[in-house]
């Protein structure tokens, strides 16, 4: 019992990363404003991620409302969309540089009315709070957490290098978000 809720609070950490780590407008904000200090990235990062802890329990009430032999869908349609969503970062699709300053409520905002987030937490969300409850949030969370502080210091501290940093973590990212993807789709077609 104890190494399944291990193992899936540490799958959760890996989630998170992935989720948050991918090149998009959060994570070049949080570059933008981490060059001024490292702590006025980390404030973008909390205003995106509570904005995901808001869509988390909005999954998490409205999972309840979903019928059990819905569900299933919400495997494969989250299990696609993240593959998608992993395709169009290799493709280099979800880049943009912005022009606002930042702090913690541009993050919020940003994460509130980003389409990702949003249709991220309207089909996979619903699946990973069906798979692993409603403990993956501290895992997941945690994940996001790691990111939005570890980011920032070596986008202040590496400066030039942050760039081959990011590329790395790009290719990391991907091949986990594609990981998670294929796991959901293999869940859905379990359960026919």
């Amino acid at each position: 019992m104890l190494s399944g809720l291990l193992y899936t609070f540490l799958s959760m950490i890996v989630l998170g990363l992935s989720m948050a780590a991918p090149p998009g407008p959060v994570n070049a904000l949080i570059a933008l404003e981490s060059v001024k200090g490292w702590t006025r990235g980390t404030l973008i990062g909390a205003g995106a991620m509570t904005a995901d802890f808001m869509f988390f329990m909005l999954t998490l009430v409205l999972r309840q409302l979903v019928p059990g032999w819905a569900v299933r869908y919400f495997y494969l349609v989250g299990g696609v969309y993240i593959i998608y969503i992993a395709v169009a970062i290799r493709a280099g699709g979800s880049r943009y540089r912005t022009r606002n300053a930042g702090n913690y409520l541009a993050g919020l905002v940003m994460g509130l009315s980003n389409p990702y987030q949003i249709s991220w937490w309207l089909t996979f969300g619903v699946a990973m709070v069906s798979r692993f409850g409603a403990c993956s949030g501290a895992g997941f969370f945690s994940g996001i957490l790691i990111w939005i502080i570890v980011y920032p210091i070596s986008i202040q501290r590496l400066g030039a290098l942050s760039d081959k940093l990011q590329a790395i973590i790009t290719d990391i990212s991907t091949a986990v978000l594609i990981l998670m993807g294929i796991f959901m789709v293999l869940a859905f077609i379990r359960t026919l």
